[in-house]
């Protein structure tokens, strides 16, 4: 038996609800609408189409409503491309109704707790899809003739994904519904230097579904792959290759390659060139294998001339220019003896 209180409240929406007596301002809005109908021309287009948003022209009516943000269960479906799980905090508005108006919070069996209605399992719908659930068990249990209901999100700390590996900042990135993989990636702060072209992403679920594209970090996003990135999924940026130079070059540093084809020439001219007092003509490029590491000589001048055929880099290469101990020392040698001339000319100078 309903309680006291539980027929109280249902009389009360339903009076609410009542819309068959036309008040003064309803009467007035309908006979300026005949009015218009009768000089032919369209209250949607009157009242600046205040109604159901219209479709494009080769769209679907259904397609426009919900690009728009509108459900099509009478309430607006904000960010109806993301699933309601959990723990999520959703604010349930019932026009003119103020019993179902309010934040509700989503119970860890997946269900909602309304007044009259009871119990309504909402885990894995989209917003809109929960809220034409609610407004017809609202007509069928005979509490409302017509709501217009709206659920939204009111935090999205419930919904994320995780950007793992070569990103500025990796660690969680909150969704405010599905996002594509561009997106992601810029809300972890953005590719790092070192990011390969290879990105996996790790589909949430049971199922643990994986998906691998190739990306071009250095090119525009124009017809490369941008695929969906969902609540829950895992990104990883893998780690392109690096080549490092060392020694008697102007910037010693590791430089990315990307699976691209570096030779020894090209990663000269990435480290600023060759430096006066080197010893070019005894290069050395060190390469890991695995019967342990390979060193090879290498005459950079006679490469770069075009004498001696180019060398192509790999992964973990590592190209050392050392220093000259002659040109060094004949180096040293000039800078002391014009040290040496100028104070001696000075001190002449100063003698007479």
């Amino acid at each position: 038996m309903p309680t006291t209180e539980t027929r109280t409240a249902a009389l009360r929406i339903m009076r609410r609800q009542r819309m068959l007596r036309p008040r003064p301002l309803e009467q007035k809005v309908i006979g300026w609408m005949l009015v218009l109908i009768v000089l032919g021309l369209s209250p949607d287009v009157a009242f600046g189409q205040l109604g159901t948003p219209q479709a494009a022209p080769g769209q679907a009516a259904g397609q426009a409503a919900q690009g728009l943000g509108y459900s099509e269960h009478g309430g607006m479906a904000l960010q109806d491309d993301l699933g309601i799980a959990p723990g999520d905090v959703l604010t349930l508005t019932v026009f003119d109704t103020p019993e179902f108006t309010g934040p509700v919070r989503v119970a860890n069996d997946g269900t909602i707790q309304l007044p009259l209605v009871g119990k309504v399992t909402i885990a894995g719908l989209t917003t809109s899809a929960a809220a034409g659930m609610i407004r017809d068990l609202l007509i069928k249990g005979n509490f409302m003739k017509d709501p217009q209901v709206i659920l939204s999100f009111t935090d999205f700390g419930n919904h994320s994904a995780v950007v793992l590996g070569e990103v500025m900042r990796p660690g969680p990135v909150l969704l405010t519904g599905n996002r594509t993989l561009y997106e992601v990636v810029a809300g972890a702060g953005g590719a790092a230097v070192t990011a390969g072209d290879t990105v996996t992403i790790v589909h949430a679920g049971a199922q643990q579904a994986t998906e691998t594209y190739t990306v071009n970090w250095e090119r525009p996003l124009q017809g490369q792959p941008n695929p969906l990135v969902r609540s829950g999924d895992t990104v990883q940026v893998s780690r392109s290759g690096i080549v490092y130079v060392v020694g008697k070059v102007a910037r010693s540093a590791g430089y990315p390659i990307n699976h691209r084809k570096v030779t020894v020439a090209q990663a000269v001219v990435w480290a600023g060139g060759i430096q006066s007092l080197s010893k070019a003509a005894h290069a050395r490029l060190v390469r890991q294998t695995p019967n342990g590491r390979v060193v090879t000589e290498l005459n950079l001048p006679d490469i770069i001339n075009g004498k001696l055929p180019d060398v192509a880099m790999q992964d973990n290469d590592l190209l050392y220019i050392p220093t000259s101990l002659t040109k060094t020392a004949i180096a040293r040698g000039l800078e002391a003896a014009i040290t040496i001339t100028s104070s001696l000319i000075i001190l002449k100078n100063q003698s007479r």
